[in-house]
């Protein structure tokens, strides 16, 4: 327990690790001998509030996680499709997004990551980009998910679209399927984004930061020996995902509607250029009105702007620090 500044309650009834840090994650376990002398245990997993994994695929499967919390548990992605197609992503960038075409040879599996991501129970947050052509069938796009031989057979978690098109945050055992009633199935990029809130039984799924549907079930989800995957979601049905997929990510919480926000606002992405976006952190305009701007526009103050233009973009800047409402 290196990381953290000491435990208490190693013989009793509830072990306390104070100031818990990613170096004290992991299984713990408590040894209980009888009256045979023969230890008889359980394991309980420890992982702290944090973002748990990031997969960029920028021309890879890795998980980049160990870039923000170094010695996390990164799960890296295998497909039996070895030489995978990697496509224009979320940012533009040629190569930064993963093509899947449909056939279950580009399903990716996270090595490994079966027991880890288990801890879906105690809530969890699962988001990602999708660009997909119009949909004939209900396909799996990111989750730990698996039809079992014994009752109940569906078990697990994860993101999918239906027959229709419109994106499904699924958690079996709990409210089963929370259809967003919104298609992303248009060759359009969009952010998919689910959150499971165990305390309150609450799950949500979110459009491009935007809340659009919610459910409340206290029944307790249903866990799967099934490992994370990308493209999927049963082991036989339905089909696989046909599209692109780009930045992954998993929570080991719930985000809040300001955090999903700007989650979606950190990309540069907009259908129009605000009239006051005249500049950005790589000094072009990023579809957000915000501090760049602001300086750009005192900048050139003298040079055909007026006070009254400095003043709108102070306002529209202002107004659109109002998260989540206001999202470009």
């Amino acid at each position: 327990m290196s990381g953290s500044s000491g435990y208490s309650g190693q013989t009793t009834t509830n072990l306390t690790i104070f100031n818990a840090q990613v170096a004290d994650e992991g299984d713990y376990y408590c040894v209980i001998d009888g009256d045979t002398d023969v230890p008889d245990w359980q394991k309980a997993q420890l992982l702290t509030r944090r973002l748990v994994g990031w997969w960029k695929l920028d021309g890879n499967l890795n998980d980049s996680i160990q870039d923000i919390y170094p010695g996390a548990a990164a799960h890296h992605g295998s497909s039996p499709n070895s030489s995978r197609t990697y496509v224009g992503g979320i940012d533009g960038s040629d190569g930064s997004g993963l093509s899947f075409s449909g056939a279950t040879g580009d399903v990716v599996t996270l090595t490994g990551s079966a027991a880890f991501y288990n801890f879906f129970q105690r809530g969890y947050t699962v988001s990602t980009w999708v660009k997909a052509p119009p949909a004939t069938d209900r396909a799996g796009i990111v989750g730990k998910s698996k039809y079992h031989d014994d009752s109940p057979n569906l078990r697990g978690f994860g993101l999918n679209h239906n027959n229709s098109g419109q994106a499904v945050h699924t958690l079996r055992g709990s409210w089963g399927n929370l259809n967003s009633g919104t298609v992303v199935t248009d060759n359009t990029w969009y952010l998919i984004t689910g959150t499971y809130d165990a305390a309150s039984g609450t799950g949500r799924i979110y459009i491009n930061g935007a809340l659009v549907e919610q459910t409340v079930n206290s029944d307790i989800p249903l866990l799967t020996d099934m490992e994370l995957r990308f493209g999927i979601e049963g082991t036989s049905t339905p089909v696989p995902f046909e599209g692109v997929l780009d930045d992954v990510r998993l929570w080991s919480y719930p985000l809040n509607e300001h955090e999903v926000a700007f989650l979606f606002s950190s990309f540069e992405v907009c259908e129009q250029i605000p009239e006051f976006d005249l500049s950005g952190p790589h000094g072009v305009p990023d579809c957000k009105v915000d501090f760049y701007d602001f300086a750009e526009l005192a900048a050139d103050w003298l040079e055909g702007y007026a006070v009254s233009d400095l003043a709108l973009l102070a306002e529209e800047w202002l107004d659109c620090n109002l998260l989540p409402d206001c999202v470009q």
